[in-house]
């Protein structure tokens, strides 16, 4: 990409937004980072924290921060775009309910368990009332892996078998094979904690 040089004052939150956005899907995501940072700085400054941009841009951010490995940096990113989301579009948008698992996700990833159930409990139960089978069978299977790192392996083989069922269900209602790949796997992670109860 070019140089990027100027003085980040200088431009308001939508040009260094898209400049950022730019960087990260070119890659580029160390340089990315600072030019999205200071747009969601702007963005908050110039529209407030609820503003589409503004969470589009702090979901970006955390994105790019978890892309580059950066957990530590991307928890609290996306537990800002949580609190945006939920005030803003309320708890049970897909927006809210994807940030939820993003932070649960990234507490999984820190190996903070404890934290990331009750976060994955909720999204699932929101995917549920939502009724999208395959969103809710990924957040079916991201709390039984939950469950089986913090030794819970009778709970997780319970909810490794809800995923399947549900991945099977999505299967049905969207015709992707891939899907049915998934609920096999889920039965085999099943059978597996199964095993170690």
């Amino acid at each position: 990409g070019g140089g990027g040089g100027g003085a980040g004052a200088a431009r308001g939150g939508d040009e260094l937004f898209e400049e950022g956005l730019a960087l990260a899907e070119a890659g580029e995501l160390s340089s990315a980072a600072p030019l999205l940072r200071s747009a969601l700085a702007a963005l908050s400054a110039e529209r407030g924290e609820e503003h589409a941009t503004t969470l589009e841009a702090v979901t970006t951010l955390a994105a790019v921060l978890l892309s580059a490995g950066q957990l530590e940096d991307a928890l609290p990113v996306f537990e800002r775009a949580l609190a945006a989301q939920r005030s803003a579009l309320g708890h049970t948008h897909v927006h809210t309910l994807d940030s939820l698992n993003n932070v649960a996700t990234v507490l999984f990833e820190l190996r903070r368990y404890e934290e990331a159930e009750p976060r994955y409990k909720e999204a699932l139960e929101g995917r549920r009332a939502a009724g999208t089978s395959a969103e809710a069978a990924d957040a079916a299977y991201n709390l039984a892996s939950c469950y089986n790192m913090l030794d819970r392996h009778r709970e997780a083989a319970g909810m490794y078998a809800v995923s399947a069922g549900l991945f099977v269900k999505a299967e049905g209602e969207e015709g992707d094979a891939e899907l049915g790949a998934r609920a096999a796997e889920a039965k085999q992670q099943a059978a597996a904690a199964m095993k170690l109860r």
